[in-house]
């Protein structure tokens, strides 16, 4: 069953059949609307997720080992940030100066190695089910995040809301 769409508005075009139904009763469409007020926040919140395909080692920069052996951790040295507690590698003195304005996740893992099946993992949420070629079709098989988002979030302002 097809859900509705929505106009950009959030109104679902069933709504204003309902609401020339409702004007039999004496409402109008200035108070129907009224009452569609969103309950939630509009405190308006962004999100920059950096997704770096084989990019920067996270022993050198994010997640140093600096008590392991040496065979598992980076040549790098870890370097305070403006958190206390927190170190990153000596090759990011301007993100340690501004950790205080970004979230770093180090508890997150999966369960698979290999970068193709990973990455779809990293955009959906989802493993990929038998069928999947990152190589040769390079799409998820399921919405990754940003689209689902976008989806529900719609456009805001003159930002692309996922790209």
């Amino acid at each position: 069953m097809l859900r509705p769409t929505p106009f950009c508005d959030g109104i679902i075009r069933r709504d204003f059949l309902r609401v020339g139904a409702a004007g039999l009763f004496g409402l109008s469409l200035p108070r129907i609307l009224a009452a569609k007020e969103p309950t939630h926040s509009t405190k308006e919140i962004s999100l920059i997720y950096l997704f770096l395909h084989g990019g920067l080692s996270t022993i050198d920069t994010w997640d140093l080992k600096p008590d392991a052996p040496a065979e598992f951790r980076g040549e790098f040295k870890p370097m305070a940030t403006k958190v206390p507690g927190i170190q990153i590698g000596e090759l990011l003195p301007r993100i340690g100066q501004q950790m205080d304005k970004f979230s770093l996740v180090r508890s997150f893992r999966h369960h698979n190695s290999d970068h193709g099946p990973a990455d779809h993992y990293m955009f959906t949420g989802y493993f990929p089910q038998a069928g999947f070629n990152p190589g040769l079709n390079p799409n998820n098989q399921k919405p990754a995040f940003g689209s689902v988002i976008s989806r529900k979030l719609g456009p805001r302002g003159s930002v692309p809301p996922y790209v």
